[in-house]
């Protein structure tokens, strides 16, 4: 995994969450962060998609399952 994508990643997963201390790392999943709901989930989405120049399918987003899915799938559209 490319090192600027993490670091983009955690930078927006800091600003939706609210949490300047947040380490992302590839088993987090929502259970893990106390202000992961439905809401931000799509902010985060939104963020992570303007940030990299990409877009998701909804296919792709169900699949998702924890943080190193999403980097995986940020990965496979740069």
């Amino acid at each position: 995994m490319k090192p600027e994508i993490i670091s983009k990643t955690n930078s927006i997963f800091q600003k939706v969450f609210e949490d300047k201390n947040l380490q992302i790392n590839e088993n987090m999943s929502a259970k893990d962060v106390a202000k992961w709901d439905s809401l931000n989930h799509l902010s985060m989405i939104s963020e992570v998609e303007s940030e990299f120049g990409i877009k998701f399918k909804l296919k792709e987003l169900v699949a998702m399952q924890n943080v190193g899915d999403l980097l995986k799938a940020i990965e496979s559209k740069l």
